[in-house]
């Protein structure tokens, strides 16, 4: 049962609640990949929470580390609407290095786009390198990310790294 979009796969995901999460999995009338509202789905949840345990249980039974959603990302001004996000953008954005290391292992995509506003073509490295995750822009970059794509307005990740605070300078020999 469902209240308010939200199956209670999704509000275990998003509390971490590992073994209400595991009875749910093993129960013949789960579906894993069932999209909330915005299309988010239960893996996403459990990627923008870092519940390790739960990341764990969704994809050891398969669940769609592809899927897409419309959620708000974080940023300035209080963030901003985005289309086409994926849980490696999420993890990305949040710089979360293990569950990035999850997620590519389980064959989320990376070169995935999402739009945020008027800007489409927004890959995982890009998030990356915005946010300042160094950590997270090298295992994109191992993973096979493209360093020279570009957004739909010509920014690519190296263009992004030159206009940052030289706080972040540590990220240029990475890009």
């Amino acid at each position: 049962m469902q209240q308010s979009g939200w199956s209670a796969l999704h509000v275990c995901a998003w509390n971490g609640y590992v073994n209400v999460t595991q009875l749910l999995l093993e129960s013949s009338h789960c579906q894993v990949d069932l999209p909330g509202p915005g299309s988010v789905t239960p893996i996403i949840l459990a990627v923008q929470q870092r519940h390790f345990h739960v990341i764990d249980l969704l994809i050891g039974v398969g669940c769609d580390v592809t899927g897409r959603a419309t959620l708000r990302m974080r940023g300035g001004n209080g963030g901003h609407m985005a289309s086409d996000v994926t849980a490696l953008h999420v993890a990305a954005q949040a710089g979360h290095c293990e569950v990035v290391r999850r997620l590519l292992a389980a064959g989320a995509p990376v070169h995935a786009h999402m739009r945020a506003g008027e800007l489409g073509s927004v890959t995982p490295l890009h998030v990356a390198v915005e946010a300042g995750h160094s950590d997270i822009v090298n295992l994109l970059i191992s993973a096979g990310s493209d360093v020279n794509c570009r957004t739909s307005t010509s920014t690519s990740p190296s263009t992004i790294v030159c206009s940052l605070h030289s706080r972040r300078s540590s990220l240029c020999s990475t890009v």
